[in-house]
């Protein structure tokens, strides 16, 4: 099992779990979502880490932190043109904002727009393959999503229990049905994407 990079283990002050401990067992440690990888508990934080995609995930959502709500969401300007050219050929919308479901409860929608959730999410292949589920063959799913990087981390938001980085996304797309069409430039803590269900 390839280990994790000093710097992530750096950055959090963590030490690698001895899986002889007493409040580490086998049913501790659990399968990587993205991956399918076993993650590595570390239990003074409380939080998994998949060795092998740095997906990141936390057993109790975040009590301090940023409102995801007051986050304004705003893609940059070259980006912008390609969210307004999906949106302006389509009426059947559906705008998510912070909500973390999985079930929309409609079918056959060509847009879906979904801002800030996969932090939030329980399961989140559960949450793309409701989206697939929903979309009509063709359709678009728009997504806003903090990632952390080697030299960036969105500020941690209240109730979040995933941290992504970009890489996760593109694979949990795939593995989903969808194909990237379009991202941001992967420079800042926001990566915007827009998909297409195939």
């Amino acid at each position: 099992m390839r280990n994790l990079k000093k710097n992530d283990l750096k950055a959090k002050n963590l030490k690698t779990p001895d899986l002889k401990a007493k409040n580490l067992t086998a049913q501790t440690l659990k399968a990587c979502p993205i991956c399918g990888g076993t993650m590595q508990y570390f239990a003074p934080e409380a939080v998994n880490i998949c060795p092998y995609c740095y997906f990141k995930s936390l057993d109790e959502p975040l009590k301090e932190g940023r409102a995801s709500h007051d986050i304004k969401v705003t893609p940059p300007k070259f980006f912008s043109k390609y969210i307004q050219n999906v949106e302006s050929h389509y009426e059947t919308t559906i705008q998510e904002n912070l909500e973390p479901s999985y079930d929309i409860g409609l079918t056959n929608l060509k847009l879906i727009t979904s801002d800030f959730m996969l932090p939030f999410q329980k399961d989140i292949n559960s949450f793309f393959k409701a989206r697939y589920a929903s979309l009509e063959r063709g359709g678009f799913l728009i997504l806003s999503v903090p990632v952390e990087g080697i030299f960036f981390k969105a500020p941690p938001l209240t109730g979040q229990i995933n941290i992504l980085r970009s890489k996760n996304i593109m694979f949990l797309l795939e593995r989903n049905g969808f194909k990237l069409v379009r991202r941001s430039m992967p420079f800042g803590w926001i990566v915007y994407l827009i998909a297409q269900k195939i």
